[in-house]
């Protein structure tokens, strides 16, 4: 499945949620710099530092950018980062995992719901076996008749945690050519989508123009926190 939720509000901006404030400001008061990091929300054509907006030019000055060209830039980064992936990269694996997750959030919620019915008939069985050889709570034919009810139990979840995966095959999209192909096809609400799929905590960092009119490239002023094989290992 490469479309994404039907029925989803429009977007008209591709870094809403995903741009941070990359203007230096004072750590609490403690005279070390370090980058805002705030959301930078669109408004007028440009995206706008929150920070600055909500808490004033003494918290942080603000980077403010024109929309168009800083999208432009992170689309064509988009498209550069992915297509210098390998297809078994377990990254584009789990960025097809994260997509999918948006694209069909009936089934992801239906595997959450299964996954945690399972993890639930496992304790009971463990709860079983400890009362039974460990503390004697209960005769054998009486331990044999709850946990074979109990292994039914998990053999069903299993069974439908095996369909839900088959069903949710994450194949089509562990292609990268595919990815691309999706970035392409996709509207805005879905290339935000998308580039947060690729992206870490940290998102990416707009640092300020060096004064007004500075022509520097745009793409020399961001700094993209790409999903990593170290976020791949945590989030399991």
């Amino acid at each position: 499945m490469i479309g994404g939720q039907r029925g989803k509000p429009e977007a008209k901006y591709l870094g809403t949620g995903s741009y941070r404030c990359g203007r230096l400001r004072d750590k609490k008061g403690t005279g070390e710099l370090e980058p805002c990091g705030g959301s930078m929300s669109h408004r007028g054509g440009r995206y706008r530092c929150e920070v600055r907006q909500t808490r004033g030019k003494s918290i942080c000055e603000g980077v403010v950018t024109l929309a168009d060209r800083i999208d432009h830039a992170v689309g064509q980064a988009w498209i550069h980062h992915i297509t210098a992936l390998e297809p078994g990269d377990p990254v584009v694996i789990e960025i097809a995992r994260r997509w999918l997750a948006f694209a069909d959030p009936e089934t992801q919620a239906r595997k959450n719901e299964a996954q945690k019915a399972l993890e639930a008939a496992q304790r009971r069985v463990k709860k079983l076996e400890d009362d039974f050889y460990v503390y004697g709570k209960m005769d054998e034919e009486r331990f044999e008749e709850l946990s074979e009810g109990q292994r039914a139990v998990i053999e069903s979840i299993a069974a439908t945690l095996e369909a839900l995966d088959a069903e949710a095959d994450l194949s089509p999209l562990t292609q990268v050519a595919a990815l691309r192909e999706a970035w392409e096809a996709a509207d805005m609400a879905d290339k935000r989508m998308l580039l947060k799929c690729t992206l870490g905590k940290k998102g990416i960092t707009v640092k300020p123009a060096a004064r007004q009119g500075d022509h520097t490239p745009i793409l020399e002023r961001l700094e993209f926190d790409w999903l990593s094989k170290k976020d791949t290992a945590t989030e399991k």
